[in-house]
């Protein structure tokens, strides 16, 4: 008996539009009410999934901040974070590497920025993320930082990756969290690592724990978990991971994982005879047999 959901946000459980699908919430709203608890595993901050919380009636421990922050979903109570510690290293060798990429500074419970141009404002509020606070400079006088974030075009994150990853190994975590987005953080501070303190606290095991997600930076969720799913979204290094799929965040995949939790039904196919599958077939065959 599955007794958690762990589950990323954008790609996973809104669809590419940013926007939570009626199945989806009706199959989540369901689950919860048979007593098995949903945790959202975002790289948001709490507070921008606050409409998100209410719409699901979300309870008790949640990850954010891509696994640096767990905050309580009604209360908003920090209960767990793992601060980027060498920011100031992370700093510098993204500004030698791209001087001009806007960077921002998430701490648990806001954005800040140096940047003067309005592509990190456009793009974080599409994600629903609150106003950046404008300062003169990023730097130890702000509340400690959850992440670091740059946005910018897939082919100049990847060169700034390239660039800067091999410095910052073993110090700095840094992962492609979408097409959008290159992050930094603590090497502690991972949706894995989050949603094992959750099982801990809980006191639930990884073979009642199902975990949903379509990229990168969910990859050690779903090594934390006994039912491992990948979204018909996912990247590759993610299906790698997964023990079985589900459709895309177009196609109401999460309410397919969760309808079969409810129904006491397998969940997903697998993916070595189900790998050029279409995402379609998934649905008509009800989610057979990993």
């Amino acid at each position: 008996m599955y007794r958690l959901l762990a589950v990323d946000v954008d790609g996973t459980l809104l669809d590419s539009s940013h926007v939570l699908r009626p199945r989806v919430r009706a199959a989540v709203r369901a689950l919860g009410r048979r007593g098995v608890h949903v945790a959202l595993a975002t790289g948001k901050l709490l507070r921008s999934a606050t409409e998100l919380v209410q719409s699901l009636n979300l309870t008790g421990p949640q990850i954010t901040c891509n696994g640096a922050v767990i905050r309580d979903a009604r209360g908003g109570e920090l209960l767990a974070f793992w601060p980027l510690e060498d920011v100031e290293f992370a700093l510098e060798a993204l500004r030698e590497a791209d001087p001009d990429l806007g960077i921002a500074w998430y701490s648990p419970d806001a954005i800040f920025t140096d940047h003067k141009g309005g592509d990190l404002d456009a793009i974080l509020s599409a994600y629903h993320e609150p106003p950046l606070i404008r300062v003169a400079r990023l730097d130890r006088r702000l509340p400690a930082p959850a992440k670091l974030l740059v946005t910018g075009s897939p082919e100049r994150l990847a060169a700034t990756r390239a660039r800067v990853a091999p410095r910052l190994d073993g110090r700095v975590q840094v992962i492609t969290t979408t097409a959008d987005f290159l992050e930094f953080l603590s090497p502690l501070a991972t949706k894995g690592n989050a949603l094992r303190a959750i099982m801990r606290e809980l006191d639930i095991a990884p073979d009642a724990v199902v975990a949903v997600g379509d990229g990168e930076n969910d990859c050690s969720l779903l090594a934390a978990a006994g039912c491992a799913v990948a979204m018909g979204n996912a990247v590759a290094a993610l299906c790698a991971l997964a023990t079985c799929r589900t459709a895309s965040n177009d196609e109401d995949g999460v309410a397919l994982v969760v309808e079969a939790m409810l129904a006491g039904s397998p969940i997903g196919f697998p993916l070595a005879a189900n790998a050029r599958a279409p995402a379609r077939a998934i649905e008509d065959s009800h989610l057979s047999a990993p």
